[in-house]
């Protein structure tokens, strides 16, 4: 059985004729479906460029990236478009929530622009809210919701389509620490009752350590790899952060 993701040889350069800069160099990666899996590296190596490739915000200049046996190097604008909204989720730091709109009407905006049903989608969300403790809540508007309940929409938001891959992109960021608990635990709720994929970039080994296996990147390549297996997740950051002290440079 195949990979739901794998990444082949991607490369990602920026700039021009004699000022180009490498930001991937030939990175090779597969995710299996239903893998909490994150992504950690230096400060400038490649993380970002990563998640923006794998997200179809950015094409890579080389190689090759399939998602549930689609080729996304070589979609075409409309493909994309429809790839990205019935494929993919995202969770943001910066929330990113339509402040006009209640957390309700935010999660079900993906569902009405996919032609759902409106008795479906209140199913969808009453079930989904429930599970994620946030039924309370969807009334109210972002203004009117802490960070933590904030991202905690967004997750729902992310996962509400079924998409293949949840992209998380320093989910907790903008978090403190009991809020960022409180979504690392919804994050892990979501792999393990809904079968969920997720990829989560981070520079926090906290976080990291939610993860099921964390790939180091470095300098645009995968630089090592480690699966948390049967430890707990005391233990699997105690090695998160020692193969952090192995690669150097700022997590910041």
């Amino acid at each position: 059985m195949e990979p739901l993701l794998t990444v082949r040889e991607l490369e990602k350069f920026y700039g021009k004729n004699g000022a180009l800069s490498k930001a991937l160099d030939g990175m090779n990666m597969t995710i299996e479906a239903g893998e909490f899996v994150g992504v950690m590296g230096p400060s400038g190596s490649g993380k970002t460029t990563l998640l923006n490739c794998l997200a179809t915000i950015e094409r890579a200049t080389a190689g090759s990236i399939t998602l549930n046996e689609r080729e996304l190097t070589t979609l075409k604008p409309k493909e994309l478009e429809i790839f990205r909204r019935d494929q993919l989720g995202f969770i943001f730091q910066e929330f990113n929530l339509i402040e006009t709109l209640t957390a309700y009407e935010n999660i079900a905006l993906a569902l009405t622009i996919q032609g759902e049903r409106v008795d479906k989608i209140e199913k969808k969300i009453a079930q989904l809210a429930n599970q994620l403790e946030i039924t309370s809540i969807l009334t109210k508007f972002p203004h009117e919701l802490s960070g933590g309940q904030k991202q905690r929409v967004a997750a729902a938001r992310a996962v509400i389509t079924n998409p293949a891959l949840i992209l998380a992109d320093e989910p907790t960021g903008a978090l403190d620490s009991k809020s960022a608990q409180k979504l690392l635990q919804t994050l892990t709720q979501l792999n393990q009752q809904l079968a969920a994929t997720i990829l989560m970039v981070t520079h926090d080994p906290v976080s990291a350590s939610y993860a099921n296996r964390i790939i180091f990147i470095k300098d645009g390549k995968v630089f090592n790899e480690i699966h948390r297996g049967d430890q707990t997740r005391s233990e699997f950051f105690q090695r998160i952060i020692a193969l952090s002290a192995v690669l150097g440079g700022s997590y910041a």
